[in-house]
């Protein structure tokens, strides 16, 4: 979960940068140190949500697996991917073999 791992980061960094504001130095880089933190972690929330709203445009046997790949699991994505592509293959087999055996129609 590097997703989680990053927005732990950028609240450490928050707060380091927050923890160095009350220095006597040049208040400059402390500043953009803590406009920095705030950025990323609204750009870790956006993430998120985004990853949230994706769950919903996707078929309910993938949407939970789409997610966890978006947030870096990508093992049992892969596994739900691989099973609905050889339940198609074999429905595809299926069919083949119903339209092979079936008696062939005269043409006029």
């Amino acid at each position: 979960m590097l997703t989680l791992l990053c927005y732990i980061l950028d609240v450490i960094a928050f707060f380091v940068a927050v923890a160095a504001f009350d220095t006597e130095i040049t208040a400059v880089a402390d500043i953009s140190l803590l406009f920095l933190a705030c950025a990323n972690i609204a750009i870790d929330a956006y993430y998120v949500v985004w990853v949230i709203s994706a769950k919903v445009k996707f078929p309910d046997y993938v949407a939970n697996q789409i997610v966890l790949a978006l947030l870096g699991v990508f093992k049992k994505l892969n596994l739900v991917i691989a099973a609905k592509l050889e339940k198609l293959s074999d429905d595809k087999q299926s069919q083949i073999s119903a339209a092979a055996s079936a008696p062939a129609e005269p043409r006029s």
